[in-house]
C-alpha cells in the first residue's frame, strides 16, 4: 500500500510540474537587444507592460536600477510591451523621455502571445526564467537583487530578518497614549513630536522643523444644550436605547453602527469615519448626532476614544437592536441613521442615501413636508436620468455642453457621475490624437470637478491610458493628486498622504523639484502620525506663542 501512495505522489508531482517554456513565445520584434535562439545561461526577467499602465511605468525605475546591479550576474531583463497598439517608433519616444529611461532590451508582443501562453491576466507583471523553466512570477515591486541571485542559483532567498522601519515610532507612540492617559497632555505632545521626527523618509527640511509644526487643531466636541425631551410615539423605542431624544426644533440623528468587526478595525488614521463626524460632514446646519453601537464593540472603542479630544461625544451601546428601527439591510455598510426633529421621525435608512431635501442648508421640519420633497426629488431624479442619457450620446462639444446643462438644471450633477463621464468627456480629443486639446480639456475638468474627488481619479487613470498625454501632463498629474490629497484630509490621513507623495512623485517627473519637496511636508503633515500630535496640541491649556 505504502508502495502505491508514494507512486501516487510522484506521479502527481511529474504531473503538475510545470512544462518548460520553450524561448519561441518570446516576441520576434526586439527594438532593443537581440532575441535570443535560446534561453541564455542564468536567470531571465520577463516584464510584461503597456504605455498606457501607470503602475508599469512606475516600476520601470525600480526595473532599471536592477537591471544595472546585475547585469554582469548573468541576470538578464526583457521589457516586453504587450497590449498596445502603438508604432515602434512611438514606443521608443516613450521610453526616452521616461525621467528615468531603461537601457534592458524591449521588444513588443502587440497580440499578447506570451501572456497569454502563461495565463496572465493584468500587468505589470514579470516572469523569471531559468533554463526555460518560469521560476517566479508576480509584481515586478516584488523583486530584489537578493531574490534575483537566489532564482538565478536555485537556492532559497535568504530569510533575513528585517528591521522594523517604524518600530521607534511605535514605541514613542504608545508611550504618548500611556502620558495622554494620565493627562499628562504636554508630555504626551512632546513625545508624538519625537515620534513625527522619527518617521521614516522623512525629508530633511522636514525633519529639521517638525519641533514648531502647529497645524490648526480638530473642533472641540459641543455638546448640545439641555432641552426638553420626549419619549412618545415613534421615539420611544429609540430613546430606550438611547436615552430622552430632544424635543426641541434642532435636528437630531441617532446613528446606529451594526458591525462590532467593522469598529474592530478602527484605528487612529480612520477614526474621521466616526458616525458623528460623518454626520457633520454631510449635513451644513446645527444638529446633535447620539451613537449607537453594538456592547461587543465597547472595549475596543473607549480604550480607542480615551484620548481623543472627541472622547466626550454621546457614545451608547445595547446588546440587541431591532434591525426594522434603523432599516438596516446590510451589516457591513454603517452607519445607520434615524433623523429627528422636535421629537418626531422624520426619515431612517443609510446615512449615504438620507434625501436630499434633508441635506438642504434649511431641511423641512414635518413628515409630511418630508414627504413631498422625497416624492419630488424622486420625479427630479427621472428627468436627471433622461438628460444624463442625452450627455452620453453626446459627440459634439456644442451637444455635450447643452445636454450637461440640461442636466445641472434639474439638479448638480451628482456625486459618481463625474467619474463615469470622464472618458467621454476627452474621448473627442482622444481619437484626434490632440495633445494639446487633451490638457486643455484635463485643466477644464480638473476645475470643473475640483470637489469630487471619483472624478478626480479617474480623470488621472483617463490621462495614464493616453501615454502620449501621460507625457505632458505630470504637472496637471501632480495637481489632481494634491486635491485629492486635500479632499481626503481629516477624513483618512494615510490616503492622504499617499496622495500627497503621489503629488511629490508627479512634480519631480515634471521637472519642479521646490514644489515637489513641498508635497513631501504637506505629506508629513498629513499623516495619521501629525494627526495625533494636532490631537495632543488641542487638549493643552493654551499652545504656547509661534
Amino acid at each position: 500500500m505504502r508502495r502505491i501512495v508514494a507512486l501516487l505522489a510522484v506521479f502527481v508531482a511529474v504531473a503538475l510540474r510545470a512544462a518548460p517554456l520553450p524561448v519561441t513565445v518570446l516576441p520576434a520584434d526586439f527594438l532593443r537587444g537581440e532575441r535570443p535562439s535560446a534561453w541564455p545561461e542564468g536567470l531571465t526577467v520577463l516584464e510584461c507592460w503597456a504605455r498606457w499602465c501607470g503602475p508599469c511605468v512606475r516600476a520601470m525605475p525600480h526595473l532599471e536600477s536592477l537591471h544595472r546591479e546585475l547585469r554582469d550576474e548573468r541576470v538578464r531583463f526583457v521589457g516586453v510591451n504587450v497590449w498596445d497598439q502603438g508604432t515602434d517608433a512611438e514606443i521608443l519616444d516613450f521610453l526616452a523621455k521616461q525621467p528615468t529611461p531603461p537601457t534592458y532590451a524591449i521588444a513588443v508582443d502587440r497580440a499578447g502571445a506570451l501572456p497569454k501562453a502563461l495565463g496572465i491576466k493584468g500587468i505589470p507583471h514579470a516572469i523569471a526564467v531559468r533554463d526555460g523553466e518560469v521560476v517566479w512570477q508576480g509584481h515586478p515591486a516584488k523583486l530584489t537583487a537578493e531574490r534575483l541571485r537566489a532564482l538565478r542559483d536555485g537556492r532559497p532567498e535568504r530569510a533575513a530578518p528585517k528591521p522594523d522601519p517604524l518600530a521607534a515610532v511605535r514605541d514613542l507612540e504608545a508611550r504618548a497614549d500611556a502620558a495622554a492617559a494620565k493627562g499628562d497632555w504636554a508630555a504626551a505632545a512632546d513625545l508624538q513630536r519625537q515620534a513625527l521626527r522619527s518617521l521614516p523618509g522623512l525629508p530633511a527640511d522636514c525633519r529639521e522643523t517638525a519641533a514648531d509644526w502647529d497645524t490648526p487643531p480638530l473642533p472641540p466636541y459641543a455638546a448640545p444644550a439641555a432641552a426638553r425631551t420626549t419619549s412618545e410615539g415613534d421615539a420611544a423605542p429609540y430613546a430606550a436605547l438611547v436615552g430622552p431624544l430632544p424635543a426641541d426644533d434642532v435636528p437630531t440623528l441617532v446613528a446606529y453602527w451594526p458591525n462590532p468587526f467593522w469598529i474592530a478595525k478602527l484605528t487612529w488614521a480612520t477614526l474621521a469615519m466616526l458616525p458623528e463626524r460623518c454626520v457633520a460632514k454631510t449635513l451644513p446646519y446645527p444638529h446633535r448626532t447620539l451613537t449607537l453601537a453594538p456592547e461587543t464593540a465597547r472595549p475596543h472603542l473607549e480604550s480607542l476614544l480615551a484620548p481623543l479630544a472627541w472622547r466626550k461625544a454621546p457614545l451608547a451601546f445595547a446588546k440587541e437592536v431591532d434591525a426594522a428601527l434603523f432599516g438596516v439591510s446590510d451589516r457591513h455598510n454603517p452607519p445607520y441613521v434615524a433623523y429627528f426633529r422636535g421629537g418626531r421621525l422624520l426619515w431612517k435608512g443609510p446615512l449615504e442615501t438620507l434625501p436630499a431635501t434633508l441635506r438642504a442648508k434649511n431641511p423641512p421640519a414635518d413628515p409630511e413636508s418630508v414627504r413631498a420633497a422625497v416624492a419630488d426629488e424622486a420625479a427630479r431624479t427621472e428627468a436627471l436620468s433622461a438628460a444624463f442619457g442625452r450627455l452620453v450620446k453626446a459627440t459634439a462639444p456644442a451637444d455635450r455642453a447643452k445636454a450637461l446643462a440640461e442636466v445641472e438644471a434639474v439638479r448638480p450633477l451628482p456625486r459618481g457621475w463625474g467619474a463615469l463621464l470622464m472618458p467621454h468627456f476627452l474621448s473627442e480629443a482622444w481619437r484626434a490624437k490632440d495633445v494639446p486639446a487633451g490638457l486643455a480639456r484635463v485643466r477644464a475638468l480638473r476645475a470643473r470637478f475640483r470637489d469630487d474627488a471619483g472624478a478626480l481619479e479617474m480623470l488621472r487613470k483617463v490621462i495614464d491610458a493616453w501615454p502620449e498625454l501621460a507625457l505632458e501632463a505630470a504637472a496637471e498629474q501632480s495637481d489632481l493628486a494634491e486635491r485629492l490629497g486635500e479632499l481626503n484630509d481629516r477624513d483618512d490621513p494615510a490616503y492622504a498622504q499617499a496622495w500627497f507623495n503621489v503629488a511629490a512623485e508627479d512634480a519631480a517627473r515634471a521637472g519642479d523639484p521646490s514644489r515637489a519637496a513641498a508635497l513631501r511636508q504637506r505629506a508629513c503633515l498629513a499623516s495619521p502620525t501629525a494627526c495625533r500630535l494636532r490631537q495632543f496640541l488641542h487638549r493643552l491649556p493654551a499652545l504656547p506663542a509661534r
